[in-house]
């Protein structure tokens, strides 16, 4: 990174005029253009590196760092919210107005999108899971119409479960479910029929189970008859 700063400086200096000064505007603005190669796979979303950030391990302490948390929780609710729509892992119900058919992106945060099965798309979860962690930090923000959480965060009851987002998740709901404001929050919303698709087809999928004579979820580790919807106390 020392290297290629002081490459641009260089290149900078070189660009001056033989006054030797510039305005601040033609000073700074190439600084944007600045690209670490050992920083270039990292994956930023509300001008945070989400691996960073998980590395903190969350709580207050991890949360300090972040100057607008409820901006940070909105942008990942706009990734989540693409990857969902764009990924050829898992069909969901439309959450926002328009949907992209490009390959994933790098860039411009508006469009970024992985896969639900790449690492980026299960970090920028686990970050999210780490906001709503600290008790009422990122609330508002998840009930808000505008950022459409519950339709967001019921969406990911239909990853695949063995899908390593669909327990992370599972665990973010469960932190949220209980909370009037977000329970208001997907009956304006008109919501719960997203739970009711996902309950009905583990019911049909239960039902042809018990055709075979195997009803019920199995565990990943075990194969033990289960018959609920979460498999966070299936270990």
């Amino acid at each position: 990174m020392r290297t290629e700063l002081l490459k641009f400086l260089d290149k900078m200096e070189e660009g001056r005029d033989t006054a030797g000064c510039r305005n601040m505007a033609e000073e700074l603005g190439p600084c944007e253009e600045i690209v670490y190669s050992n920083l270039k796979n990292e994956i930023v979303i509300g001008e945070v590196y989400v691996r960073v950030f998980n590395g903190l391990g969350g709580g207050r302490e991890g949360v300090r760092e972040i100057e607008d948390c409820g901006g940070f929780c909105a942008a990942l609710l706009r990734y989540v919210s693409c990857s969902l729509k764009n990924s050829k892992t898992v069909e969901v119900g439309e959450v926002e107005e328009g949907q992209t058919t490009q390959e994933p992106k790098e860039t411009g945060e508006g469009d970024l999108w992985h896969d639900v099965n790449d690492k980026r798309f299960v970090m920028s979860i686990t970050a999210l899971r780490l906001l709503v962690l600290v008790d009422g930090l990122v609330d508002e923000v998840l009930c808000k119409r505008e950022h459409k959480g519950p339709a967001i965060l019921l969406s990911l009851l239909e990853l695949p479960q063995e899908c390593a987002s669909f327990d992370i998740g599972i665990e973010i709901l469960n932190l949220m479910a209980p909370k009037a404001p977000f329970a208001d929050a997907i009956a304006i919303n008109n919501e719960l029929w997203r739970l009711l698709r996902v309950l009905e087809r583990k019911g049909e999928a239960d039902s042809k189970d018990d055709e075979g004579g195997n009803g019920g979820f199995q565990s990943k580790e075990e194969g033990v008859r289960r018959p609920r919807l979460t498999r966070s106390e299936r270990r």
